[in-house]
């Protein structure tokens, strides 16, 4: 396979896993925005923690299914090719979540991203002066939505890049790694037949 074909399977694989990617990031994002506006005080808090935890594992496991999928397919994969499969697929999953933020900012009044900008502002607001306070009083988010894309977009491609990074040390594994595996399993393996011709048949 040339490497022409190999960077378009790899392109096409990151648009199909990437979408789905973002699609639960999205998805994420708007259950917790249901359950911060349902006026539960246990959903609002247990639910935005339970959602995170989806979130952040849901996009780790789809993230090693797909570079795992691409090493049983690929011939010769290498490592650099699972994190380019990972940060391919980040730049779709972050335009998808990076999209569904600025829609939930624009068309969504009391939303949980406008929420947690006033807290912020109010918290920081005492070490700041007077004058980078009444700037801060007089911003709104949902009026600067190409600032809002490209921050979350960044954000969200940066984090995918560091996760992709850190799982593409392993997929395909180092050889000597999944040698001293193959040695211990074989060790493992001799003791139990050991054993069991060393144990005494039942009369």
């Amino acid at each position: 396979m040339d490497e022409k074909e190999r960077n378009r399977l790899i392109w096409k694989r990151a648009s199909e896993r990437g979408a789905l990617l973002g699609g639960l990031s999205a998805v994420c994002l708007v259950l917790k925005q249901l359950a911060a506006s349902s006026g539960i005080q246990l959903l609002e808090a247990g639910g935005g923690i339970i959602l995170w935890l989806v979130e952040f594992f849901g996009c780790i496991l789809i993230l090693r299914d797909a570079m795992k999928r691409q090493e049983a397919d690929l011939p010769d994969v290498t490592g650099r090719d699972s994190y380019m499969l990972g940060r391919r697929m980040c730049i779709f999953s972050s335009f998808i979540l990076a999209s569904a933020v600025v829609a939930l900012v624009l068309y969504v009044p009391d939303n949980i991203f406008s929420a947690s900008f006033a807290q912020a502002s109010e918290t920081y607001a005492s070490a700041l002066g007077a004058d980078a306070r009444a700037a801060l009083e007089g911003i709104d988010i949902a009026d600067r939505p190409g600032v809002l894309f490209f921050s979350q977009f960044l954000y969200a491609w940066l984090y995918g890049c560091i996760v992709s990074s850190i799982l593409a040390r392993n997929i395909p594994r180092d050889p000597r790694i999944q040698q001293m595996m193959d040695e211990l399993d074989r060790r493992m393996g001799k003791n139990s037949d050991e054993r069991n011709n060393n144990t005494p048949d039942e009369q």
